[in-house]
């Protein structure tokens, strides 16, 4: 049975390298093959609206500059996905791209862009729950369990998109941070860069995992958790669509002491701090029209992590781990789309501490019909797939006693869809002795729900959805569904 569940892991991940396999776009973004009609030439390139974005930041994001000569079609084609690209820098709220043509010369136009741009400065208000997510939190619906602060976002500093956060976070658990990264650093616009630092401590702490739901314990007058980071990391960005991403971090941890009294398998060999360095490689194929809510195209995420580099005081802290993810997005007929997407993760045989592993249930990682459970593991691996309907195509609502069009025209979409979700994660450290079923089993969860989508990439999810274990309910997400 034990070998059984390994083959079924295994038969996840096949499926994901088939659907790889089946796109016909996973090549190089450069490739031609377009049929040529009338011959055209690019004879000049304008901007208007721009008054914070630097032109080249915009030009950096089109598929075609002054001099390329290609058929009419395929110039239209290349309008329409450079107009998607601008759109998914999240710097701009509308993008419109047309030509002008000279009668005198009919063969070579000239291309005018025009931008609405979005509010760059953004002091956003934290009123948040401490809880993984807001239907974990509805189950008691206790106000104590709320954190507090400010969070700053400055986007696009300088007009060259750069993006400096600040995050002060006071209450149950607190959090300060700041970040700060640049997307070039060189000439080519190729290579980019950012640092980040920061800490965390709470008062409460889970500290395993007991009927597929975490145990927390709570101390009032201490912090039994505190973590403290730093990361510098490289990014690499040649064409427009693949991002390489090169990271190393440094994470120092302390625990209290009860806590390694409650679960003697809750840290690295009982050990109440934990210091070392982690080594992470990252690589993104995103061919998605629209990033917040894609409807067609494909994404590919692929990113190895090493913690523990043999150096500093945990010099026998050794974990790998490979996580991927996969997305494809079809457009039937008419107003019916399609999209299916795989999840998976890999990690090394050595033993994972409570603290450290992670399975299904966490951030963007679960199988929808099971968000009130966490089901650890070493291995997981998911299939997801969504039918929907466009109840309303995008409706543009402009609001005349706003003054600045940076928020008075307000795009509203609203989709339908149905959804069916598979998933699986290997556990062979903790789910016997804490009594959890939903590992090393098949979970099925399916449902019916109503998205939103509108301007500054706000989604929100309304999901009604039943799982293997006929368990019912209504949830909430703010993120598209795959």
């Amino acid at each position: 049975m034990k070998l059984m569940k390994k083959y079924l892991l295994f038969f996840l991940v096949l499926i994901t390298l088939r659907l790889m396999a089946s796109v016909p776009g996973f090549q190089n973004e450069n490739n031609a093959g377009y049929s040529a009609d009338t011959l055209i030439s690019v004879g000049s390139i304008s901007i208007e609206g721009n008054e914070v974005t630097k032109p080249y930041i915009i030009k950096r994001e089109l598929l075609f500059k002054v001099g390329d000569t290609m058929g009419v079609s395929r110039l239209d084609m290349l309008m329409e996905k450079s107009k998607n690209n601008l759109m998914n820098t999240s710097l701009f709220n509308f993008v419109k791209i047309d030509t002008a043509i000279n009668p005198l010369t009919p063969k070579q136009i000239g291309i005018e862009i025009s931008v609405t741009e979005r509010w760059y400065i953004w002091p956003f208000p934290i009123i948040e729950i401490a809880d993984r997510n807001l239907n974990t939190w509805w189950e008691n619906k206790d106000l104590t369990r709320l954190n507090y602060g400010i969070y700053l976002v400055r986007n696009n500093f300088r007009g060259r998109r750069e993006q400096i956060n600040m995050l002060l976070r006071f209450g149950y658990n607190e959090k300060f941070q700041a970040e700060y990264k640049i997307p070039y650093i060189n000439k080519k616009q190729t290579l980019g860069a950012g640092i980040a630092a920061g800490m965390n401590r709470n008062h409460e702490v889970a500290y395993k995992t007991q009927g597929d739901k975490r145990v927390y314990f709570n101390d009032d007058n201490e912090y039994p958790y505190e973590e403290y980071y730093g990361m510098g990391y490289l990014t690499y960005r040649r064409g427009i669509y693949n991002t390489h991403k090169l990271a190393i971090q440094y994470s120092d941890f302390y625990y209290g002491d009860t806590l390694l009294d409650l679960n003697d398998q809750f840290s690295f060999k009982n050990q109440s701090n934990i210091e070392f360095l982690s080594l992470h490689y990252k690589y993104v194929s995103d061919y998605r029209n629209y990033i917040a809510y894609p409807l067609t195209g494909y994404y590919f995420e692929g990113e190895v992590r090493k913690s523990g580099l043999g150096i500093l005081s945990n010099k026998d802290l050794d974990m790998l781990y490979l996580r991927f993810m996969f997305s494809k997005y079809w457009h039937l007929k008419n107003r019916w789309y399609f999209a299916a997407g795989t999840i998976g993760k890999l990690s090394s045989g050595s033993f994972q501490p409570y603290f450290l592993q992670q399975g299904l249930g966490y951030e963007k990682d679960f199988v929808r019909g099971y968000e009130y459970y966490v089901i650890d593991g070493q291995h997981f691996g998911v299939l997801k797939s969504n039918l929907k309907y466009e109840v309303l195509p995008t409706q543009v609502f402009k609001l005349d006693f706003i003054p600045t069009d940076k928020f008075n025209k307000i795009p509203v979409s609203i989709y339908a869809s149905a959804f069916t979700d598979l998933g699986y994660v290997y556990d062979d450290q903790f789910h016997n002795e804490h009594q959890n079923a939903l590992p090393n089993d098949l979970l099925v969860g399916a449902g019916l729900g109503l998205d939103f989508i509108t301007y500054y990439d706000k989604v929100m999810r309304v999901e009604f959805s039943v799982n293997q274990e006929k368990e019912a309910g209504l949830y909430f997400h703010f993120i598209a569904p795959l």
